[in-house]
């Protein structure tokens, strides 16, 4: 039996390394960058949802007994319409901007 070192060193020796190239992104299906990339701004331009759920303020859930008032829905595509207060809570969907005073 082999090391998890030598196996290691076996497979990546078997594999090789490929020449850097340079394509289009369109043609780049299947193709592993050389480099990292890094987005020259964000998008979207606001905080957003990653999941449908629920936009609190965490100050609010340190009882674990908190009933929070959900006071609008929001979907994403549409802005928030209301700051979110104590005791507050807005239903979002996911990609859906996050509302003010929100922090969880």
């Amino acid at each position: 039996m082999i090391s998890l070192e030598e196996a290691r060193a076996y497979v990546m020796d078997a594999c090789g390394r490929r020449p850097k190239i340079s394509t289009k992104v369109s043609e780049a299906l299947g193709l592993v960058t050389a480099e990292d990339v890094i987005a020259r701004e964000s998008l979207p331009p606001f905080a957003n949802t990653a999941m449908d759920g629920f936009a609190v303020r965490s100050e609010d859930l340190q009882d674990t007994h908190t009933r929070l008032r959900v006071v609008e829905t929001i979907a994403a595509g549409h802005n928030p319409q209301k700051t979110l207060h104590p005791g507050e809570a807005s239903r979002i969907t996911t990609g859906a901007p996050v509302p003010v005073g929100a922090d969880a």
